[in-house]
């Protein structure tokens, strides 16, 4: 819903801003090379004890594990069959199992998932994928439902794709089961720029032998490649209606200045019974320091008229040691700001988060703590605990008033998670609840990849980061991807699998490891070409 008149908004646009990641962005999870996950048992404390509860197994073949096959961007584990059990009376029983199969480049093939009812397997779901080319998508997805051998359709989804790779019609048809024929649902058709950058999607329905829009979703980017201009419009029956917009502002670092979000809203007149617009608008400013941190957010809402929502105050201590934020919300009805947090996080030498506590202010010198988190790291960055705890605290109004949750996760260095144990609050007491072990084994990797010796010309940013980089490269045709992550001595950290298309690319790193800060080498395998470079986590 977008706000009008329309040459109001965008005489707006220069002072607010909104935040998106390129459609080109190929964004991926790091994995480890060399263990797999065998089994998960939960145990539930019960009369002072804890007792086994549910487990779930794995099985593999060959060297499938850690690595996990693409499907729209994300790894995934590649299990060949994963069972689930639960211990009654004594007994293991099943109650779910799911399998898959995979093709020579471990791209999945079909996923299969069943329930036991005590007797049989029944509620199942399967998928069949089918790709004729290396795309993040896959050509074609089929589901059915069903179990054993007799399964029937339910949903497909074809994809057509551009010279690029891009995904340009994704056309979703459904099982007639009276006529036993596919039949035409709904679509999404794409336009993308010269940059890879989803420009306009629409989306239409399948009615009466026709397709009907539906949703039309435009973007607009800065020379940067920022969204600046979000826009999605409603078909009325004879044209386009504004629905909602973002516009936004950046630095020069890439960071959001400004954003004004605009909804119109349709509502009935109950005195005429016409259709009227109401608009609603959210104004959103940011300012930083010099290293880039958030120093203040103001958010400020239009319903008739512009107030104050919310304000957002950041100090920072020496040495990355962290600092305090303090947060001031309005209440609605008084126009005052009648209730604010103050978050505190604390850092190590190295910039690292070791906690964070949210707290309450009930009145001077009254700040009562609702949420506490702690984490632990190894020297080399690497998560090994992170305890989080959450409650309600007496005074505190039920909108800031966390429902109480005690969390406690273990890590192996390797960063995969060893433990989960959570707590509860049964008549004020607080008690054990359950923990979740996961069990790993060792696996022979792949191979080490044959690196190319003909290069490609990357580029790598922001430098330095904090939690996650853009490697930007060309590539003259679809092909698989490698990113490889390494620290200042060599040693192989994370490898990153994607693909890329025709034109340019951007693969984007996110630091689920909490890298200690230093220098950092990656290397970008694109078919026979490598790129490398030297990153900074500051």
């Amino acid at each position: 819903m977008i706000i009008t008149p329309m040459k109001n908004i965008f005489a707006l646009v220069l002072c607010i801003s909104l935040f998106t990641v390129n459609a080109s962005a190929q964004k991926t999870k790091t994995r480890s090379n060399d263990l797999r996950l065998l089994s998960i048992r939960t145990d539930y404390f019960t009369n002072g004890t804890f007792i086994p509860g549910d487990s779930v197994i794995y099985t593999y073949s060959g060297n499938r594990g850690g690595g996990g096959y693409l499907y729209k961007g994300e790894t995934h584990q590649l299990f060949d069959s994963k069972q689930s059990f639960t211990l009654t009376d004594g007994v293991w029983k099943p109650y779910a199992r799911s399998a898959n199969t995979y093709d020579a480049n471990n791209n999945l093939l079909t996923y299969t998932h069943e329930s036991y009812d005590g007797t049989n397997w029944v509620d199942g779901q399967k998928e069949e994928h089918i790709r004729f080319s290396q795309h993040s998508f896959e050509d074609v997805l089929t589901r059915y439902v069903g179990s054993g051998n007799f399964w029937i359709g339910q949903s497909k989804q074809l994809c057509t794709f551009n010279a690029q790779g891009d995904v340009t019609e994704e056309l979703v048809q459904c099982f007639d089961t009276a006529t036993n024929t596919w039949v035409n649902g709904y679509k999404w058709n794409s336009q993308y720029d010269g940059d890879r950058r989803i420009t306009e999607q629409i989306r239409s329905f399948w009615k009466n032998g026709a397709w009907v829009n539906n949703i039309k979703t435009t973007w607009k980017y800065d020379f940067q490649g920022n969204t600046i201009i979000w826009k999605e419009q409603n078909w009325d029956g004879a044209k386009w209606i504004d629905r909602s917009t973002i516009a936004s502002t950046y630095n020069d670092k890439r960071k959001l200045l400004t954003q004004l979000h605009g909804d119109q809203i349709a509502v009935t007149n109950p005195n005429t019974g016409r259709v009227e617009y109401h608009t609603t608008m959210d104004s959103t400013i940011n300012t930083y320091d010099a290293l880039g941190r958030t120093t203040t957010t103001r958010i400020v809402h239009l319903d008739k008229e512009w107030h104050n929502k919310s304000l957002i105050l950041n100090t920072y201590l020496p040495n990355n040691g962290g600092g305090v934020s303090l947060t001031f919300n309005e209440n609605e009805t008084t126009n005052l700001w009648d209730s604010s947090r103050r978050e505190f996080s604390y850092n190590d030498k190295q910039g690292r988060r070791r906690g964070d506590s949210t707290q309450y202010f009930l009145g001077p010198n009254q700040w009562v703590t609702t949420l506490f988190d702690s984490v632990s790291l190894d020297h080399d960055g690497h998560l090994l605990v992170d305890f989080t705890k959450q409650h309600e605290a007496a005074g505190v109004p039920p909108k800031y008033n966390l429902p109480y949750q005690y969390n406690l996760m273990t890590y192996l260095p390797s960063g995969q998670l060893k433990t989960f144990e959570a707590c509860k609050v049964e008549g004020g007491v607080e008690s054990p609840w359950y923990i979740t072990n996961y069990n790993y084994e060792e696996y022979e990797a792949p191979a080490n990849i044959e690196k190319p010796s003909a290069k490609i010309a990357t580029r790598a940013y922001p430098n330095p980061f904090t939690r996650e980089f853009t490697v930007e490269f060309n590539s003259d045709k679809p092909q698989p991807v490698t990113l490889l992550l390494y620290d200042i001595t060599g040693k192989l950290l994370t490898r990153t699998e994607s693909s890329a298309g025709i034109g340019t690319n951007r693969i984007e790193w996110d630091d689920t490891m909490k890298l200690a800060s230093g220098v950092y080498t990656y290397e970008l395998i694109a078919g026979n070409t490598i790129g490398s470079g030297k990153m900074v986590v500051e």
